[in-house]
């Protein structure tokens, strides 16, 4: 017997589904950015070492594949992306994995804080 609380099941199979989520858009701020970076330079998590300071990106591939120097891309715009380096360490016991390595975080002014940072390996 359904309860009160819940509706019988055909009438749950006969439902339609309910619509997304809409993703709120959040857009980027420099100062967010550089708020959380120093949040993650005064504590940072047992994993996270040398944080190293926002720059904004030497090279970027421009809409027709090329690289180019962010100041010169063809849109005008000179906000990024955003690099940060810091150094991060597994489990010292691993051998693989102990660390610390570094790596470059890089947040691009149109997708972040939507979407994770793009991240890259400095050395493996």
């Amino acid at each position: 017997h359904p309860s009160p609380t819940h509706p019988p099941l055909s009438a749950m199979v006969d439902a339609e589904p309910p619509p997304k989520r809409a993703r709120s858009e959040v857009p980027f701020s420099l100062k967010a950015l550089e708020a959380e970076v120093e949040d993650l330079r005064r504590s940072p998590p047992v994993y996270v070492s040398n944080v190293g300071w926002l720059q904004q990106t030497t090279l970027v591939v421009d809409t027709k594949g090329r690289a180019v120097r962010p100041e010169d891309e063809e849109s005008g715009e000179d906000d990024g992306p955003w690099d940060l380096t810091v150094s991060v360490a597994g489990d010292p016991e691993d051998a693989a994995w102990g660390g610390p390595w570094r790596i470059r975080m890089q947040f691009h002014t149109d997708l972040w804080p939507m979407s994770l940072a793009v991240t890259r390996f400095q050395c493996v």
